[in-house]
């Protein structure tokens, strides 16, 4: 793969996560903001990675969810786990 398909990849895989996880929590402006500061409670986050885990076919481990607090973390997790 090349350098501007990757870039087209990366920012498809960015661009489909905010929207996965707007869904949840509306537009959002900050994307290093603590998901449970913005409202989402333990449940919808439970679902949020499922949603997350079932769109891109992976698995994220229980260990790794408390650290996916924001959308900046959770785009920078998914895109490492998107070959």
């Amino acid at each position: 793969m090349n350098s501007l398909d990757k870039h087209i990849m990366n920012k498809e895989v960015t661009n489909k996560v905010r929207k996965i996880v707007e869904s949840y929590l509306g537009p959002t402006d900050n994307p290093t903001e603590d998901f449970s500061d913005m409202g989402l409670d333990s449940l919808d986050k439970t679902d949020l990675i499922m949603s997350i885990e079932k769109e891109f076919n992976i698995d994220i481990p229980d260990e790794k969810i408390d650290k996916l607090n924001s959308l900046n973390k959770l785009q920078s997790y998914v895109l490492s786990r998107v070959k």
